[in-house]
């Protein structure tokens, strides 16, 4: 629905790459909590790093910032981000 709503070329290929992009993603993600539930031994320490990982790539992935307004030493962040 939104894929059609958002105004994106309405042919099936492209649609179905659109749904195939958004299902590894899903399992990206899935991978991340999984390895994290992995290497940690307590739940807390999960959540605490899990937090931090996931934060310091937002930062910088130019949702809350503009990357050409970044500091010159901090915009490769952005490329290694996930977001």
């Amino acid at each position: 629905m939104t894929y059609y709503v958002i105004g994106f070329d309405p042919s099936i290929d492209n649609f179905l790459f659109f749904e195939f992009v958004l299902f590894l993603c899903s399992f990206v993600g899935t991978s991340f909590g999984f390895f994290i539930g992995c290497v940690f031994d307590s739940y807390g320490a999960a959540s605490a790093v899990t937090g931090i990982v996931i934060n310091i790539p937002m930062m910088f992935s130019g949702i809350f910032a503009n990357v050409p307004a970044m500091p010159g030493y901090l915009r490769w962040i952005s490329f290694i981000s996930i977001f």
